[in-house]
């Protein structure tokens, strides 16, 4: 799929009322209100692409219409005032290069370091993890780990009118957006599925605990302090 038609399939999914109740899955934190307004937002970008048109395949792709498009995602995502996190995921859902590569690594060290921590029984290790957070953290990594939905079931089952209408635009495939929503929750960093769930499991004190114990093992283990990403120094 070219990073071009991304925009459009990002902005329909989040559309959709099947989608709804899935976002946090690819790591998107947000309340039902920010949730409700984005999804508005994004059927208004949805009808203007359209033009009148009742196909998907019979808009226009030139390039002024997928960056007026790319502009409009991009004002509803500063309008609604997503978190630093989830607009960074969101953002790098329409094209890699939107992604930040020394981000993606220190997130892959993150939860290797988590990895570490479930598996080693070493109080040492643990240092100031207690066995009560420890298990929280394993079950939720565990939880985030073996999150699965089958989207093509729920898409094509919903009946709103909205989704109707969303499945008509692509009639040969009906399960056009469902296949994009498997994909996106397959690339998703299983760290930050991770921490989204721990986030709502765990307390402010507990989460800068293990930020201390991640900062202090990965110094031991590589001899450099990590850069957290900002959305996870400041999501405590």
């Amino acid at each position: 799929m070219s990073a071009l038609k991304k925009i459009d399939q990002v902005v329909m999914l989040l559309s959709t009322d099947w989608f709804r109740e899935h976002w946090a899955l690819l790591g998107i934190r947000a309340d039902a209100g920010k949730i409700k307004k984005l999804q508005s937002l994004c059927r208004e970008i949805v009808c203007d692409m359209l033009s009148g048109e009742e196909s998907y395949w019979m808009i226009s792709f030139d390039d002024a219409r997928i960056q007026n498009t790319t502009q409009q995602f991009e004002r509803a995502l500063k309008d609604v005032k997503l978190d630093q996190s989830s607009s960074s995921i969101v953002r790098s859902f329409t094209s890699p290069a939107n992604a930040d590569v020394s981000e993606v690594d220190v997130v892959s060290l993150l939860e290797n370091l988590t990895l570490l921590l479930m598996s080693d029984d070493d109080e040492d290790v643990r240092k100031n993890i207690s066995p009560e957070l420890l298990k929280v953290i394993r079950a939720t990594f565990e939880i985030s780990n073996l999150s699965q939905v089958d989207f093509i079931k729920v898409c094509v089952n919903s009946q709103t009118e909205w989704d109707c209408r969303m499945r008509s635009l692509t009639n040969d495939l009906p399960e056009y957006l469902a296949d994009f929503a498997a994909s996106l929750h397959e690339q998703t960093i299983q760290f930050v599925k991770f921490w989204t769930q721990l986030s709502l499991r765990t307390s402010t004190e507990d989460r800068l605990k293990l930020l201390a114990w991640y900062e202090e093992t990965s110094i031991e283990l590589t001899g450099a302090r990590p850069s957290f990403p900002n959305w996870l120094a400041t999501d405590v």
